[in-house]
């Protein structure tokens, strides 16, 4: 869901920048916040917090916006829209590679949380030990 919110409006403001970039950067945003997320909850949250003040940020500064009178015209966002359609295959290919990096992940963090302390449990046995 955030993705196709994030590149739909990335690729909204955008008027430069070439569709295979505009899901790049999109799949990036995502996979840099769910990673941060397993590694570190907090920082996921503050990146997660500032993506939306750097979209404002770019759409306030993008000189289109002021340069051109027909920027938000419905002829400009009907074609925008015709040309996401168009890449759907595209978009589905990118929202299966983030899917396929959130299983990785959750099964390194499964390791993490269910075997790993297993192991350190036996091995504490096997030297001696004991839990405080």
């Amino acid at each position: 869901m955030w993705f196709s919110l994030y590149s739909s409006l990335i690729f909204l403001l955008s008027t430069d920048l070439p569709f295979d970039l505009i899901m790049f950067v999109s799949m990036s945003l995502i996979g840099v916040i769910r990673i941060t997320a397993y590694f570190k909850e907090e920082l996921a949250r503050d990146v997660g917090k500032t993506i939306p003040f750097a979209m404002l940020g770019m759409f306030l500064t993008a000189g289109t916006l002021f340069a051109d009178p027909n920027f938000l015209s419905s002829e400009r966002i009907t074609e925008s829209l015709i040309k996401f359609q168009n890449s759907i295959p595209g978009i589905v290919d990118t929202i299966i590679v983030l899917s396929i990096i959130e299983g990785v992940l959750r099964g390194l963090f499964f390791v993490k949380r269910v075997v790993v302390p297993k192991i350190v449990k036996k091995y504490q046995k096997r030297i001696g030990h004991k839990d405080p």
